[in-house]
């Protein structure tokens, strides 16, 4: 990570609390990117000011593109009230170390975002944190997951997680790809049974039950 985005981490956090994200960013992303990149509007805002240096700096795509998912990101911010991000920033900078790790944790989990749509997702679990609805662990929990996912299994279980018969929406690719995200439980189903000829119990291979679990539940509720 290059030293701009690492002040990103800091100006990210100063800015929570002196900006309404919603008028600021007007119709989103791509025009406050236009405006940035274009005439400098907002870079007296702090992390708009460093969004303003990275765009200047040169025409890297891996640049542009990062800025273009900040923007994305704090876009989903604008809904929430100012004197909540005054108290949520106050809270946070009153303790150094969870200043740091917020604000470098959101920027190193943009930069990997490998689709436009996980920085807007990650940005709708961060308003859950602000709003005091998960705790910091929960919120890097659940975006780790947001990262790593692919992102369509994540939107298929957002919309078929009342389904109980797993098998009926879920390819085994996809139980596998979402277990190993932790958003799968498992039991072994006992397969035993009597038989007809002999009445004897005849002990088959156990059966794995695969079932959306509280996490993913939580996922969906605080990210769709």
């Amino acid at each position: 990570m290059s030293t701009l985005h690492k002040d990103l981490g800091h100006s990210f956090v100063l800015s929570l609390d002196k900006s309404d994200f919603k008028e600021s960013m007007v119709s989103g992303a791509d025009l406050v990117l236009d405006q940035i990149v274009k005439e400098g509007v907002l870079k007296d805002i702090p992390v708009f000011g460093t969004l303003y240096k990275i765009a200047k700096a040169g025409s890297n795509v891996r640049d542009i593109l990062f800025v273009r998912k900040l923007a994305k990101f704090l876009y989903q911010l604008g809904d929430i009230p100012q004197e909540t991000r005054c108290r949520f920033v106050k809270s946070i900078r009153d303790k150094s170390d969870q200043c740091q790790k917020v604000g470098e944790g959101v920027i190193l989990l943009l930069e990997r975002s490998d689709d436009m749509e996980k920085p807007e997702i990650i940005g709708k679990l961060f308003s859950n944190f602000v709003l005091s609805r998960i705790d910091l662990e929960t919120f890097f929990r659940l975006a780790q997951i947001v990262d790593r996912s692919h992102l369509p299994d994540l939107k298929l279980l957002a919309t078929k997680h009342n389904n109980p018969f797993l098998n009926q929406w879920l390819t085994p690719i996809q139980i596998e790809t979402l277990y190993n995200l932790g958003l799968l439980s498992v039991k072994l189903i006992d397969t035993t049974r009597v038989s007809l000829l002999s009445g004897l119990r005849e002990k088959g291979t156990p059966d794995m039950k695969y079932q959306v679990n509280d996490l993913a539940l939580l996922l969906v509720q605080m990210a769709f």
